[in-house]
């Protein structure tokens, strides 16, 4: 409000701008120096808001102070449900807020009947701190805020299976549009010692939280929730923590029990009860080096009878698949979980889905049906406003254009992707795979004192001495890369070898491949093509057929053809295809790590 500003602009003569900005919390302490000429109602801002609340009705002081209860903004059958009460009716609720916004206490949303689910109303946040006071004087404050978790707890509760159907968009336009309230209600829980209470909301808003790429902060409320101990039931104890650790396994940190914690989730019933809690637990168990234990759990979810789980059972099924070379396994697991989240409507799933598919149609070397299908995964990623994974499928169109040649094309995505992280506030991860992108294109493009300057930006950006493991494997990765492309392939080599044993540790055949790939380039480059093509046939008896989509693939094969003759790449191709994936990683292994 335009007094509000006037009241800083006058804070200016003794403070700077920073310090007012610190203390804008405590804001009515802040703005008291009007115009000393100004009439008393109109020097500080207190004094203005105390004015315009004694004109209020008593009903419409009843409901204002009531409404500092909602943390965003809120529609009016949530006031009928949360203020209402013998002292204010809810069929008089709609006209006393009716009242209050003619009065300027509440504003209407311009655009909150766009989307067709009603009017909203908000509160500014100045005149809800106050009403907030007078609400604590009433004291009506514990009911109302109990009245408001309750609310939302019953909202997200009747959403949240809606968020893996076809009414998927129109739920998690709900979340969207109540996130504020959302945040405050688990948070309310958590401190008023509510734990039944806190669970609802978290196991109402948790694959929410994951479908619009908010993993952090689902985490932290999963810890948070975790600390109520002994109070929570065995089967919501169990969920949460197996959701704990999976954070780990992604950051490729061992866990030491998980095998007890997926029979804890089984025994206790948490599997039938929460849906979501097994997307993800067959690859976890994959990347912790429990093998068996991955396709068991594979097994348990798709024999369940539910659609939803069956497709992503067949999703991790082609993951592990493709994890462990088997890439005609991958394909026929990955087209019945298209089928499967086809049938339920479900457009998370179909973009996953889509984007694994054009993953294998990359490798394959079909660059157009790769790129049709990242675009796919991008409209989806869209449609759900999932921020992070729109990043992530921008990168992986940027990188498919790159492999095909057009540098320009992927010059344009990466661009597109830099802006959408820049316009919500880049994550860690995302910084990362960004930087990566660029260097990339810039190697393919020749540009070496450019990509190595991006290079050194990535290591200053990730000085943090906890650095994970994920993060320093693609580090190494991409310095061995600019190292060979500057000429140093012994050092080039040096790093290669310390993630190749990295790799085959997690089992992660794509990996394993890709560091095979670098290892017979970097032979080629130390003058030892026979070396190098018995090296680059190998990828494919590891990772199930060579990366044909890849151009530094590609002009290594044609330069050992050109350095050994067509006949003797072939024998020496023909001969390496005869080993197992197993003989072929231990041959690696000895002739490259120390």
């Amino acid at each position: 409000m335009p007094l509000a500003l006037e009241l800083a602009a006058a804070r200016l003569r003794s403070m700077t701008p920073a310090q007012i900005a610190e203390r804008l919390d405590d804001r009515f302490r802040l703005l008291t120096s009007g115009s000393r000429t100004a009439l008393p109602r109109q020097r500080t801002l207190r004094a203005v808001v105390e004015w315009s609340w004694d004109l209020l009705t008593e009903p419409e002081r009843r409901l204002a102070r009531r409404l500092a209860v909602f943390a965003g903004s809120f529609s009016a059958e949530a006031v009928e449900i949360v203020c209402a009460d013998d002292d204010l009716p809810a069929a008089d609720v709609v006209y006393v807020l009716g009242s209050l916004v003619e009065k300027s206490i509440v504003e209407k949303s311009e655009d909150s009947t766009v989307d067709g689910a009603g009017p909203r109303y908000r509160m500014l946040e100045t005149l809800r701190v106050y009403a907030s006071d007078r609400l604590a004087e009433s004291g009506e404050r514990d009911r109302m805020l109990a009245a408001m978790v309750a609310h939302y707890a019953d909202l997200v509760e009747r959403n949240e299976p809606l968020l893996r159907t076809r009414d998927q968009l129109d739920a998690i336009a709900v979340y969207e549009r109540e996130s504020d309230n959302l945040n405050a209600a688990l948070r309310e829980a958590i401190e008023s010692d509510s734990p039944d209470t806190a669970v609802r909301l978290l196991f109402g808003m948790y694959w929410y939280l994951n479908l619009v790429g908010q993993t952090e902060r689902g985490a932290a409320f999963v810890t948070e929730v975790l600390e109520f101990a002994d109070r929570l039931p065995p089967d919501v104890a169990a969920c949460l923590r197996m959701c704990d650790v999976s954070i780990l396994a992604w950051s490729n940190q061992s866990i030491t029990n998980l095998p007890e914690l997926v029979d804890d989730c089984v025994r206790t019933g948490a599997t039938q009860k929460y849906p979501w809690l097994w997307v993800g637990v067959a690859l976890v168990a994959y990347l912790n080096g429990e093998r068996d234990l991955a396709m068991r759990e594979v097994d348990r979810v798709t024999a369940w009878e539910d659609p939803w789980r069956r497709a992503v059972g067949h999703w991790e099924q082609g993951f592990v698949l493709t994890l462990s070379g088997d890439l005609e396994g991958a394909r026929r697991a990955r087209e019945l979980a298209y089928r499967g989240f086809v049938e339920v409507g479900d457009r998370w799933g179909l973009g996953v889905t889509v984007t694994f598919r054009a993953a294998q149609q990359s490798y394959s070397g079909d660059h157009e049906a790769a790129l049709a299908g990242y675009t796919e995964g991008l409209r989806r990623a869209m449609e759900m406003r999932s921020a992070d994974d729109v990043v992530h499928q921008y990168w992986r169109l940027a990188s498919e254009r790159s492999r095909a040649g057009d540098q320009e094309g992927a010059w344009r995505d990466l661009e597109a992707a830099e802006r959408h992280a820049a316009a919500r506030g880049p994550s860690r991860a995302q910084r990362v795979l960004l930087f990566m992108g660029r260097v990339e294109v810039l190697l393919r493009e020749g540009r070496l004192a450019e990509a190595r300057e991006v290079f050194r930006e990535i290591r200053i950006r990730q000085s943090d001495p906890d650095q994970e493991l994920f993060e320093q494997e693609w580090n190494d990765t991409v310095e061995a890369g600019l190292l060979l492309a500057e000429g140093e392939a012994d050092e080039a080599q040096r790093l290669v070898s310390t993630v190749l044993a990295s790799s085959v540790e997690r089992s992660d055949m794509p990996d394993v491949a890709a560091m095979i790939e670098l290892l017979a380039r970097i032979r080629l480059r130390q003058g030892e093509a026979e070396l190098a093509a018995r090296l680059l046939s190998l990828t494919a008896v590891v990772r199930g057929q060579l990366d044909l989509g890849s151009p530094e693939v590609s002009e290594l094969a044609a330069d050992l053809t050109a350095a050994l003759g067509t006949e003797r790449y072939d024998e020496l191709a023909a001969e390496m295809q005869r080993w197992s994936r197993d003989e072929a990683i231990a041959w690696v292994l000895a002739q490259h790590t120390t």
